[in-house]
């Protein structure tokens, strides 16, 4: 789901050393360019609000990929679970470092993003041309929310696809009393969560000026359910993949499930579960075959932070086109990766740990993090 090294492998940490397990980079990647697709897709067409208008032409058969996208922010947020739960294995954990040191990997990358695109905004505004990435104008009020990533009623954010962040810094704050409950009570205290996320979306509550804040409820099952897994996978991963994978019908049944689910509205309390342990096992059977592209997820979060605003980006070269598709979203992609790249070089470099000198003869002449520690340098 997003900082510094996100396309580092995951490492298990504990009592009998580290393991790398690439899937669960793939699934960060996969999650990315299911949202980025669909980005791309309501961009030329508008969103189907029926199962008949999902499938309704084969044009739309064939984007099924593109159109069922957005499914993959409950993957993001179940693989986000998980990978905080194994960054804990064999740990006692010092929550409050924790959360700082996650927070810190979501808002230098963000803050970095923000600041290129107000430059290149303001370049487009002092050129003349119509591009406004991030439109405006803002009230102080609104800078302050966007700028520290609170959730409050009315304000105006920066970009729409940013709701992501604000959901991700409510989960760390809650990742510890999360984490504490599920390591003890296991499947009890998952249930529990599940339910209470049921009974939230069935029946939600007005809490005040922050009550945008309580969307965060919508993603706290696959959340949930992801750290369980997480759990499990440090205490006993080969136990775990192989339920995993024998698991996969149930995956496919579950996904399926909620896809069509999500079309009928008295069903809203039950969809995302289903669709976060679904897409975990079925993104599982898919990101566990032999492929790894670490550079890609390295820089997948800063992808996603720039790619929306530069969604019509493609347009300065084309002009106002629409076709061919392909050709579009091919360049999309290429262009996104670019600025993301960019973008992580430079927020790599300012959230980079600094080197302690030591005095000859003590030993190493530096002292960078640990080879465990400096594979979690990811904010899941």
């Amino acid at each position: 789901m997003n900082g510094k090294d996100w396309g580092d492998f995951v490492r298990i940490v504990g009592n009998k050393g580290g393991q790398f397990i690439p899937w669960l980079d793939n699934m960060r990647l996969m999650a990315m360019v299911g949202v980025l697709s669909f980005h791309f897709w309501i961009f030329f067409y508008p969103m189907a609000h029926s199962l008949h208008e999902l499938v309704s032409t084969p044009q739309r058969i064939i984007a099924l990929p593109f159109q069922l996208g957005w499914e993959a922010d409950d993957l993001f947020f179940a693989v986000s679970g998980m990978g905080l739960a194994l960054s804990l294995t064999g740990k006692r954990p010092d929550w409050l470092r924790f959360i700082v040191a996650r927070a810190k990997r979501i808002y230098i990358p963000y803050w970095v993003t923000v600041v290129a695109i107000f430059a290149f905004q303001g370049a487009s505004v002092a050129a003349g041309t119509w591009d406004r990435p991030f439109g405006g104008p803002f009230t102080p009020e609104d800078w302050v929310c966007n700028v520290i990533l609170v959730l409050k009623n009315g304000f105006n954010p920066f970009s729409t696809h940013y709701w992501f962040l604000y959901a991700l810094i409510e989960l760390y704050l809650v990742f510890p009393l999360l984490y504490m409950a599920i390591k003890r009570y296991r499947l009890l205290a998952v249930a529990a969560v599940v339910v209470f996320h049921s009974v939230w979306i069935h029946h939600p509550l007005h809490t005040g000026l922050f009550s945008q804040a309580s969307s965060v409820i919508f993603w706290l099952a696959s959340f949930a359910i992801g750290m369980y897994i997480g759990i499990n996978l440090g205490e006993d991963r080969a136990r775990t993949e192989a339920l995993l994978r024998k698991s996969l019908p149930l995956g496919v049944l579950l996904f399926v499930t909620g896809t069509v689910l999500t079309f009928y509205k008295p069903f809203d309390p039950i969809v995302h579960p289903m669709l976060g342990l679904g897409g975990i096992i079925v993104a599982f059977a898919i990101c566990s075959l032999p492929w790894h592209l670490p550079r890609l997820t390295q820089i997948s979060f800063e992808v996603y932070l720039v790619h929306m605003p530069f969604i019509g980006w493609y347009r300065h070269f084309f002009g106002f086109v629409e076709q061919p598709k392909v050709a579009i979203y091919v360049f999309y992609m290429v262009t996104v990766t670019i600025m993301g790249f960019a973008l992580h070089f430079l927020s790599s470099r300012l959230s980079a740990p600094k080197l302690l000198k030591v005095p000859e003869g003590s030993g190493s002449q530096k002292s960078p993090l640990s080879r465990e520690a400096a594979a979690y340098q990811n904010p899941t």
